[in-house]
């Protein structure tokens, strides 16, 4: 099931029940109005359940298992969309989006490209992602010579609304004069004066803002489809900053076998049209949902720091020296004895597992847990009871 608990780890955890079969569940994913959460499961589902209702309901289900991606599926600012990148049965990702209030996907892209990594602008009026034309090669994961070949993305935005402009709208090469950017400086800090005194309702209390709506005209959106100037490099990820801004996360175009590839994360400005440097030798990056911060893993440490300029090194960072986890070994060997038995119900490839009553087989091996005197008396347990299975490999 499900628990949620106060981040201050006081208080009790409310259990929601995610329904039968049982599975293994990952990535619980906050809606940006803090009342849904999205997750997907080993069946290659992608849920959602309301946090008051607490009754899951089915998104998606991808088409072929791959270890080496996922959906990537993310909220739109209002909570009211998810959007995902899907398998089609050439084996290409393609992005869809789902309507909360309607319960239908849509297919957002062609599929005759690969996509992934989409999100939202936090402006709500473009759908952002990632296209690669060269991931042919690698697509049969299985193989070993799917690895090690180049990969390269480029970075698009799908126009979400009729009439609603391109953000790469030509834009005026006339230099202006020296008049005009002092009329346009003024303009702006009107803008902003007003914008303050627009935050504060009665009694000088912050109005808060709310989020941007998203409205999707589905016909004709792969003609609203424009490439957006930023270098093609092999993405593995994109973030939504504040509105108007985004986060891209790339690696080496091979990554290196078997070893931890770093990202470097830079920022893109539609506004300025601009990619600067943000980060680099990432190991974990995520973006707050207004945009504000980053919490971000480099090296061994943590950090977090506001999205307005690049971080310097060491602000930020979390201390997490104090940190302890207290175990009883006991109880951490009887919940690895009952793990070892759903990971064989959920990822053996026999579901039958060779005729074994897994129900019976768990209940007999148990028995002998009190009698465990260390992790290798652990061990040696599972390696008698996993042969019961009889299989080789």
């Amino acid at each position: 099931g499900l628990h949620i608990v106060d981040q201050s780890g006081s208080g009790s955890a409310k259990k929601i029940n995610l329904g039968n079969p049982p599975s293994f569940f990952y990535g619980p994913l906050w809606s940006p109005d803090s009342k849904k959460i999205a997750y997907t499961d080993k069946r290659l589902n992608l849920w959602y359940l309301d946090v008051e209702k607490c009754t899951p309901v089915k998104v998606t289900t991808d088409r072929f298992d791959d270890p080496t991606s996922r959906m990537n599926e993310s909220w739109s600012p209002d909570s009211k969309w998810l959007t995902y990148s899907k398998f089609l049965e050439n084996h290409l990702r393609t992005v869809f989006a789902y309507s909360l209030d309607t319960g239908k996907e849509s297919q957002i892209t062609d599929g005759i490209s690969d996509a992934r990594y989409p999100v939202f602008d936090k402006g709500g009026k473009w759908l952002l992602f990632a296209v690669s034309t060269d991931v042919g090669l690698s697509s049969g994961w299985l193989d070993l010579s799917s690895f090690q070949h180049p990969i390269l993305r480029n970075i698009y935005a799908a126009v979400l609304k009729k009439g609603d402009p391109s953000p790469v709208e030509p834009q005026s090469d006339e230099e202006k004069t020296a008049e005009e950017k002092k009329d346009t400086g003024a303009d702006k800090a009107k803008e902003a004066d007003q914008g303050k005194a627009g935050e504060k309702g009665k009694g000088g209390e912050k109005k808060k803002e709310e989020p941007a709506k998203v409205v999707i005209d589905l016909e004709g959106i792969g003609q609203r489809i424009v490439s957006l100037p930023i270098k093609a490099a092999r993405y593995e990820g994109l973030d939504a900053g504040k509105a108007g801004t985004l986060f891209l996360s790339e690696i080496v175009d091979v990554p290196r076998f078997g070893q931890p590839n770093p990202a470097t994360v830079s920022k893109f400005d539609f506004t300025t049209r601009k990619t600067e440097p943000f980060l680099s030798g990432i190991r974990a990056f995520a973006v707050s949902a207004n945009g504000e911060k980053v919490l971000y893993r480099q090296g061994e440490g943590w950090f977090i720091a506001g999205t307005a300029a690049a971080p310097k090194q060491g602000d930020g960072a979390l201390n997490v020296d104090g940190m302890e986890t207290y175990i009883d070994p006991r109880e951490e060997w009887n919940q690895m004895y009952r793990e070892v038995w759903r990971i064989e119900r959920d990822f053996l490839y026999d579901p039958n597992l060779h005729g074994l009553n897994l129900a019976a087989a768990e209940k007999k091996y148990s028995a002998y847990l009190k009698g465990l005197g260390g992790r290798a008396d652990l061990n040696y347990l599972f390696d008698e009871m996993l042969g019961d299975i009889t299989i080789g490999h």
